[in-house]
């Protein structure tokens, strides 16, 4: 395929700036934040929270420019969005008891919670360890996330089109897990979450589905996991999150088919798509960046380090 060498790749941005967010993972993956008294945990989480998304969303907007900001879509969201919203929260929620549980019951721990790829307890005793708990390992890491990968990562690929956007995103997003099992639950999860944005046009319903999703991971998802471990009740267990998933799956797609239709009724402007003939072309300039390559050896690296930990 005849590429002009002289040509500048447009996707070198993301994966550049989701490079930093690795380095960061990869520095304190080997950490507990249990080991550190009193709230020093959590504000050691926001510290390292601020330093993982804060520096490269600065650097984003320096190179962008605050336009950028507002084309990444974040807005006020209405009530039909706030009912997306919950449906896919839903479906996030069964989605990763299906795969954590299940699938992959077998590399998780049941009683721990992952930050950036440090582990946490979640025991909380106090008042204030509540507050600082929902704001540095619900909030302000739903927040960042979903402002870097489903905003920032999203705008550099637009010329990628809408697919292109959602693949990219949710690929940077899993290679921050550094791990080969993680990897897929977080992939699958960032795909939702990128289809949330993208039907929803607004970067706020993402938000308010990962954090509905950590929210429910630090405080309820052990006691699932004690119960799916119930030999008496396994076969009921199992038969009600695969029912509530198929529903919530169901749900999830009617509310989507009626907010696209209001989209189109509102003339807003259709989703990015690349001509059939420039395919190629953007599929090599993606896959031939070399931040983007960076980042997979990096996941390879450690995700090959912990299989021997």
């Amino acid at each position: 395929m005849p590429v002009s060498r002289g040509r500048k790749n447009p996707f070198l941005l993301a994966p550049a700036l989701s490079a930093w967010i690795l380095v960061i993972s990869a520095a304190v993956g080997f950490f507990s934040l249990d080991s550190l008294p009193g709230l020093w945990p959590y504000i050691t989480a926001l510290l390292l929270l601020l330093a993982a998304f804060g520096c490269p969303l600065a650097l984003f907007l320096l190179c962008r420019g605050p336009v950028a900001f507002v084309k990444m879509g974040v807005g006020r969201p209405d009530r039909r969005m706030l009912g997306f919203a919950a449906a896919g929260a839903a479906v996030l929620i069964l989605q990763s008891c299906i795969l954590k549980l299940g699938l992959f019951r077998g590399t998780y721990d049941g009683a721990s919670f992952t930050l950036l790829g440090m582990t946490f307890s979640g025991n909380v005793t106090s008042f204030w360890e509540l507050l600082f708990a929902l704001l540095s390992l619900v909030v302000l890491p739903a927040a960042g996330t979903e402002l870097f990968f489903r905003g920032a990562v999203m705008y550099e690929y637009r010329f990628a089109g809408a697919l292109g956007q959602v693949l990219m995103s949710s690929l940077l997003f899993a290679l921050t897990a550094l791990d080969f099992s993680r990897f897929f639950v977080c992939f699958l999860g960032g795909l939702l979450l990128s289809a949330v944005a993208v039907l929803s046009g607004n970067l706020f319903c993402a938000m308010a589905v990962h954090a509905a999703y950590r929210l429910f991971s630090l405080f309820a998802e052990k006691y699932l996991w004690t119960m799916s471990a119930s030999a008496g009740g396994k076969t009921a267990f199992w038969f009600l999150i695969f029912s509530l998933y198929l529903i919530g799956l169901a749900l999830f797609f009617l509310l989507a088919e009626k907010l696209l239709r209001r989209r189109m009724t509102a003339e807003e402007a259709p989703a990015p798509s690349v001509p059939r003939r420039r395919r190629p072309v953007v599929v090599y300039d993606i896959l031939s960046a070399p931040p983007l390559m960076l980042d997979v050896l990096v996941f390879a690296v450690f995700a090959v380090v912990t299989l021997f930990l």
